[in-house]
C-alpha cells in the first residue's frame, strides 16, 4: 500500500539535506533536482521509498530516506538541521532506519556513497560500486553538473 508519502514531507527532506549539506550537495543540484523529487514520489507510490523523520519540540530536525529495492535498502538524502549537531540524532535516526530494514526483513542495507566516518560506526564492510547513467542518442546530459563532486567516466 502507499505509505502516504507527501509533496511537503519530500519538501522537509530536501530542506534538511540542504541545511546539512548545502552547496556540496552531490544529490540536489542542477538538472538532478526535478528529477529527484519526480523519482522520489514515483517510487514512493510503489512502496519502494521510506522517509524516517527526527522530531524535537514538534519541530523535524532531521530526515534520512531509503530507496526499498527487492531485499536492499539503500540510504538516501540524509539531512538535519546543523543546531542540533552534538545530539547524534542523525546516527540514531540512520540506527533507526536500520533496525526497521531488519524488521521488514531486508537482506541488504547500503550506507550510500563514500565511507563518511560515521557510517563506519556501523559497519567495517566497504565495497566498490558502478553505475550507469542510460541517455538517448545524442542527448548526454552534463554529467558533471548533475553529479557535481562525483568521478565521472564517459
Amino acid at each position: 500500500t502507499f505509505n502516504a508519502i507527501t509533496e511537503n514531507d519530500i519538501e522537509e527532506c530536501v530542506r534538511l539535506h540542504l541545511m546539512r549539506w548545502g552547496k556540496n550537495s552531490a544529490l540536489v543540484c542542477g538538472d538532478a533536482d526535478v528529477f529527484l523529487r519526480d523519482l522520489i514520489m514515483a517510487m514512493a507510490k510503489e512502496n519502494m521509498f521510506t522517509i524516517f523523520f527526527a522530531t524535537f519540540d514538534g519541530k523535524r530536525i532531521a530526515s534520512d530516506t531509503c530507496f526499498d529495492i527487492g531485499h536492499r535498502r539503500e540510504f538516501y538524502l540524509p539531512g538535519r538541521n546543523p543546531e542540533y549537531e552534538n545530539t547524534r540524532v542523525g546516527n540514531l535516526l540512520l540506527m533507526e532506519a536500520i533496525l526497521d530494514a531488519v524488521d521488514h526483513g531486508f537482506k541488504v542495507c547500503d550506507l550510500g556513497v563514500v565511507a563518511y566516518p560515521y557510517k563506519m560506526e556501523f559497519t567495517d564492510l566497504v565495497y566498490t560500486t558502478r553505475n550507469f547513467f542510460i541517455y538517448k542518442k545524442g542527448n548526454q546530459p552534463d554529467l558533471n553538473k548533475i553529479f557535481n563532486g562525483f568521478e565521472c567516466m564517459n
